[in-house]
């Protein structure tokens, strides 16, 4: 009975009241008068069902160091954040890092956390930080990267046989009894906007492609792109298609200064694309227009980014696509962004952009990820079925009532399950004491 948000709302298109029947780890059933018979029955009168979200794109580890970045520039954040401030990290501390994010990112709603961790330096950096994130309940993306301190000298990307321990690793641990576990992973690299030549990613996308075939996977290569200063000497984008190392299980982040030509590019190899716009704006100067990507063919998808920058959250960053849009927009009396657009940045578009098949919607036969916010709080409410997905938006944490991942609950009652709380904000107080000081 509570209203349902699917995130597969269009202009036109108003939420209803309906009943969500879950069996097992799937949706059994979306309707009016849906059979209740021998199953447990939640009356969300009061409540807005919709789908958790997805981040496409964090750097988990450094919730340990969370707001030391927030008055740094790029070249300052690479001297400090990942230069001097990790250079002090364990591999327990990059663990613990990856996972406070993760569970705060369930606090918050969001059940698929992309961990692009570009602060591998050795496989038990990997494996350990791989692990502690299973136990975080969350369903992850893992991306072993290498320490990005090395962008601003020489990165000679993260070590492949290193790379193809995690990949086994994160094979066994895909379903964790308690909920969540490791959904697939990938390697963070650097890209051509970094490096003189293609030579560097054009073997690490074969290497990628003969892994992939050798162990039925469909792993990931990500990679930041689009920046304004490198772009403009090599657009990394351009290359690539020029080259034919662009595909469909690649995820190309931030996309700043993206070229028409270079979106259509992603779009016939059906590329993902990840835009973090509040650190966009903030670091490179602009963000990648909403309208551009989607009429090219690639609906962009919506990250977090820096945990390092406290002051924003996924919700901070689809706030400021949408203010990016409706202020290009409103200047080119063109149409808004709407509120089920901007949701779709975080639910089915970034499910696609990862290749993740039956998540990002709630849909009879999909995996049952399904979040409850309550509607009658004062910072989320009045709630009507025609303003339901604005409300989505704006929902904080403590509006979360429950999250249910793969039938199994993550949060309930506005408490989250499996988590001592309190424990786990001294250690990583404790762990930041010891690492910043100096």
């Amino acid at each position: 009975g509570g209203i349902v948000v699917t995130g597969e709302e269009r202009t036109g298109v108003v939420p209803r009241r309906q009943d969500v029947l879950v069996r097992g780890d799937r949706i059994e059933a979306i309707g009016t008068g849906v059979s209740t018979r021998d199953a447990h029955v939640f009356n969300c009168r009061d409540k807005i069902v919709t789908v958790p979200w997805i981040d496409t794109h964090v750097h988990g580890w450094e919730r340990l160091l969370r707001y030391r970045a927030d008055a740094l520039g790029f070249l300052d954040y690479l001297g400090t954040i990942t230069g001097e401030d990790l250079s002090r990290m364990t591999a327990q501390d990059l663990a613990l890092g990856e996972y406070a994010e993760a569970v705060s990112a369930l606090d918050a709603g969001v059940g698929t956390m992309v961990s692009w961790c570009h602060a591998i330096r050795t496989r038990d950096d990997a494996l350990t930080v791989l692990r502690r994130l299973y136990q975080a309940g969350g369903w992850t993306v893992f991306m072993h990267g290498y320490n990005s301190l090395a962008f601003a000298t020489a990165n000679p990307g993260p070590n492949l046989p290193d790379v193809l321990t995690t990949f086994r690793e994160a094979q066994r641990l895909r379903y964790n009894p308690g909920g969540g576990g490791i959904l697939k992973a990938g390697m963070a690299v650097v890209g051509p906007e970094f490096t003189p030549d293609l030579g560097q990613i054009t073997s690490q996308v074969k290497w990628l492609d003969d892994t992939n075939k050798k162990l039925g996977t469909d792993n990931l290569l990500s990679l930041h792109d689009g920046i304004p200063g490198p772009h403009d000497a090599r657009p990394g984008v351009k290359l690539m298609a020029d080259a034919g190392l662009l595909r469909r299980n690649q995820l190309h982040v931030h996309g700043v200064v993206l070229s028409d030509e270079e979106l259509s590019a992603l779009a016939r190899t059906g590329s993902g694309l990840s835009l973090s716009p509040a650190i966009d704006a903030r670091v490179f100067g602009g963000v990648l227009a909403h309208d551009r990507a989607a009429r090219a063919g690639v609906p962009p998808a919506v990250s977090s980014d820096d945990a390092a920058i406290g002051g924003f959250t996924l919700r901070d960053h689809v706030r400021a696509l949408m203010t990016a849009q409706h202020q290009s927009a409103t200047a080119a009396q063109q149409p808004l962004m709407t509120d089920a657009d901007a949701l779709a940045t975080v639910t089915r578009n970034a499910a696609a952009a990862l290749g993740l098949e039956r998540m990002g919607v709630l849909r009879k036969g999909y995996q049952a990820d399904v979040m409850l916010i309550d509607a009658r709080r004062l910072d989320v409410g009045p709630v009507m079925a025609p303003t339901a997905v604005g409300a989505v938006l704006a929902a904080p944490p403590a509006a979360i009532s429950h999250l249910m991942l793969g039938g199994r609950w993550r949060k309930y009652d506005g408490r989250l399950l499996g988590v001592d709380v309190d424990r786990l904000l001294d250690d990583v107080t404790a762990a930041i004491q010891r690492i910043t000081a100096r």
